[in-house]
C-alpha cells in the first residue's frame, strides 16, 4: 500500500535532505561532520524514496549497484591515505591545494576531502545495500507475499 501523503512530504523532504547531507559533509572539515554523517543523511534521504515509491522505482532512480559504491568509497578512503606515501610522506598525511575555478573563486582541496568522500559512499553503499538485503530477506521468507499478505 502506497501512500499519497507520504510520496507528496517525500517529494518536499528529499531535497531539503540531501541538500543538508552534502553541507553536513562540506562542513566535516572543519567542524563536526564530515562523511560519516553526510553518508547518513543521504542514506536517510534514499530510503525514503524506498519507503514512499517502492522498491523499483528506487532502483531505478538510483541502480543497484551499491556494492561498487561502497567499494569506490572504499578506494577512495585509500588513495587518500596511500597518495602521500609516493611523495615520501608518512601514510593519511594532509596534503592540500588550491584549485581555481573561472566565475566561482579558489578552493581548498585536500586527501582529507578525498578520505571524507570515501567513508561518505562506504556509508551510503552498507546502509542503503543493508537495509535492501534486510528487505529482501523478509519478502523471501515470506513467501514472496507482499507484507500486507505477510502472517
Amino acid at each position: 500500500m502506497r501512500s499519497v501523503i507520504l510520496q507528496t512530504v517525500t517529494r518536499l523532504a528529499y531535497p531539503v535532505i540531501m541538500t543538508f547531507a552534502l553541507f553536513m559533509f562540506f562542513r566535516g572539515h572543519n567542524f563536526p561532520g564530515g562523511g560519516f554523517i553526510g553518508g547518513l543523511l543521504a542514506s536517510a534521504g534514499m530510503l525514503l524514496i524506498y519507503i514512499a515509491f517502492g522498491m523499483r522505482t528506487g532502483d531505478r532512480i538510483y541502480g543497484q549497484y551499491y556494492r561498487t559504491v561502497a567499494v569506490l568509497g572504499l578506494a577512495c578512503a585509500a588513495v587518500a591515505g596511500v597518495l602521500p606515501m609516493f611523495l615520501g610522506m608518512p601514510f593519511l598525511s594532509s596534503m592540500f591545494w588550491q584549485i581555481h575555478v573561472p566565475l566561482v573563486g579558489d578552493f581548498d582541496v585536500s586527501t582529507v576531502l578525498l578520505f571524507d568522500f570515501g567513508v561518505f559512499l562506504v556509508v551510503i553503499g552498507t546502509i542503503v545495500g543493508s537495509v535492501k538485503v534486510l528487505v529482501l530477506e523478509r519478502r523471501y521468507l515470506s513467501g514472496g507475499r507482499k507484507e500486507s499478505e505477510a502472517p
